[in-house]
């Protein structure tokens, strides 16, 4: 299963748990409409008895059900729309409410700023953002978890447990782990989960506060029986809801537990072997304390830990496989049984080997589709080696929180000293000094730096820029958007920054793409294949001819346009938004766009150059985040 058929699957599952969702929604608010009638019955003419209401007062009293169960159904929505505007947020919201701590690149603790370089590490090897990272202080269990609405408001925590118990290899593969969650859309249907089952158990809520009601000794002497059935009430509301939950929970089950297998599998991938995530796995087994969590919060993100939060009462529940099948898979030849003693101490951490190794100049087209949203080790060792490989300026500006617009700025800065003199004025009249002084510097350092380095360092800068107020965060934007139109030229790494930033700074506003007709989204298909044709070949015949391949490739989504590139180009308008209305698409369609830029940019039989950066920028746009070094793994 390659990326987009996890991107769909999770729209798909989306959508049943909507409908499963609104099934439960509608047999709660039915039951509810029952204990309403019991209830007016008992407490009218039924002279506080249980007895049952006949048909005819039933009848007659059809109103008082039915509004009983539009105000259930009215009810148990606006609880969901509560919970899921508080989770909107993002992951940072659901880490800091279960204790979570954030850690920074500069964190004084060792092994806190370790696990920092290993998301960071990870992070850039997939083609992702580089999400909040917290550390759960007060669980001594192994355990981690991603959250967030979208790759671009993700967070990734860890227990404290991880960061004593786990050596550097076992944390990468459950940071692995978490970052299959991201990358395949599980995030959006885990707070999707959240938010549902928040909306029934707020039945179960109500219910409590009755029997509590119903229980107390000045409401049961001066309303006798009727008290009684108050309590009786709230208990049949209690339960109802109850039940409501456990159906939820079964269907969470069912979901997630097949889920936790393709993210083990995807971890293995990622790191190129299986015996940090299995060696993790072994230690949860052996641990007293195993990945269980203290927090009163446990039971509402169970569905979305690395491994389970709470003890299961039975298999029907659990959110997670049992660690010996995830062992099975991981490792089919060893021991199941083969785990380690809870008394042994976590192994030192040994020393990262890196590589140097720069992508290389071009790279065959066969399988480009393919590494959306797949990585591996050259991947990981290309991240590894960026710290060392990167003048010492640039990669202190870019973790630094006062130096992320500095370092933003700098990466749209002109090779041409005239132009670049007039960009850093405009910069210094809208930032300051220190500021363009900064950019100045940082600029003169990027030299020579290839494109998938820069881009790597717009991803490290990022966690700042996300941290900066909203209004701050468009200004920087506007700023970039002004001085990279000064020639009235942007090149194709300018628009490949430039849509990246879009893309993000649109989710975290969470404004979502709007769908568009057949008509706009075949030319914004031509316009991108278009620019993507023209960006990678000087030749006018090649160019002509690598869009008509990219069209070819496009299909349907293309028909109905020019075939004539000097037309396209002219009629393309802006590339940003072309690629917010291909966005909305879903991931059938996607693979579609992606396939045939690839196939205008390889028409020459490989991408190259500034057609990789391109490539990858427009694709994290569209959400489909392509590693660097792409034809490493193909």
């Amino acid at each position: 299963m390659d990326f987009f058929e996890h991107q769909q699957r999770s729209r798909l599952h989306s959508r049943r748990l909507v409908t499963l969702f609104a099934v439960a929604v509608t047999m709660t608010a039915a039951g509810v409409a029952v204990v309403v009638a019991l209830l007016a019955f008992a407490l009218g003419p039924g002279n506080g008895s249980m007895d049952t209401p006949d048909v005819r007062w039933l009848a007659a009293n059809s109103d008082l059900l039915t509004v009983s169960a539009v105000i259930t159904v009215a009810f148990i929505g606006l609880a969901s729309w509560f919970r899921l505007s508080q989770l909107r947020s993002g992951g940072s919201r659901v880490a800091e409410s279960l204790g979570g701590t954030e850690v920074r690149s500069d964190d004084p603790d060792p092994a806190r700023r370790q696990l920092y370089n290993v998301v960071e590490e990870m992070a850039i090897a997939s083609g992702l953002p580089v999400p909040a990272v917290f550390v759960l202080e007060r669980e001594s269990g192994i355990n981690a978890f991603a959250a967030g609405r979208t790759p671009s408001d993700a967070a990734v925590a860890v227990t404290r447990g991880c960061l004593v118990h786990l050596s550097r290899d076992e944390l990468q593969g459950v940071i692995g782990h978490e970052f299959s969650h991201i990358l395949h859309g599980d995030m959006t249907l885990n707070l999707r989960l959240m938010g549902y089952l928040f909306g029934i158990m707020a039945v179960s809520m109500v219910g409590r506060a009755m029997i509590r009601t119903g229980g107390r000794r000045g409401v049961t002497r001066s309303r006798g029986r009727g008290a009684a059935v108050i309590a009786l009430a709230g208990i049949a509301l209690y339960l109802l809801g109850y039940i409501g939950v456990l159906i939820g929970r079964m269907i969470q089950a069912a979901v997630c537990r097949q889920r936790e297998f393709l993210a083990d599998a995807s971890s293995v991938q990622f790191n190129r072997q299986a015996d940090g995530l299995a060696e993790a796995l072994r230690k949860i087994a052996g641990l007293a304390s195993h990945s269980f969590l203290r927090s009163a919060r446990a039971e509402e993100v169970s569905h979305m830990l690395f491994a389970s939060g709470r003890k299961s009462i039975a298999g029907l529940f659990a959110t997670h496989p049992p660690i010996e099948a995830r062992l099975k898979a991981l490792q089919p030849h060893r021991p199941v049984r083969d785990t380690v003693s809870r008394d042994v101490p976590s192994r030192a951490i040994p020393a990262r080997s890196v590589s140097t190794a720069s992508p290389g100049p071009a790279v065959p087209v066969t399988g480009f589709v393919d590494s959306v949203g797949t990585s591996g080790g050259a991947q990981v060792e290309f991240a590894q080696a960026l710290e060392n490989a990167m003048p010492v300026v640039v990669w202190d500006a870019a973790h630094r929180v006062d130096g992320a617009i500095p370092t933003a700025l700098a990466l749209m800065l002109d090779e041409k000293e005239g132009l670049r003199a007039h960009q850093l004025s405009i910069i210094e009249v809208r930032f300051g000094a220190p500021v363009a002084k900064e950019a100045a510097e940082v600029f003169r350092a990027l030299g020579g730096m290839d494109d998938d380095r820069k881009l790597a360092v717009l991803d490290m800068a990022y966690p700042a820029i996300r941290a900066i107020d909203p209004t701050r965060r468009d200004y920087v934007l506007e700023t970039m958007d002004r001085i990279a139109e000064l020639d009235d030229h942007r090149s194709s790494f300018e628009t490949a920054l430039l849509g990246v930033l879009h893309s993000r700074l649109r989710d975290l506003a969470r404004q979502h793409p709007r769908r568009s007709g057949p008509r706009s989204v075949s030319a914004a298909t031509t316009s991108v294949i278009a620019r993507m044709a023209r960006v990678g070949h000087d030749d006018d015949r090649l160019a002509g001819a690598a869009f008509r391949d990219g069209l070819r490739a496009a299909g349907p989504l293309a028909s109905g346009v020019a075939t004539d590139l000097p037309q396209a180009l002219a009629e393309s308008g802006d590339p940003v938004a072309a690629v917010e209305v291909l966005d909305a698409l879903a991931p059938p369609a996607k693979r579609r766009i992606v396939a045939a830029l690839a196939a205008a940019a390889a028409s020459d039989g490989t991408i190259a150059g500034e057609e990789i950066a391109l490539l990858r920028a427009v694709c994290s746009a569209l959400h489909c985040p392509v590693p660097p070094l792409p034809g490493v793994a193909l």
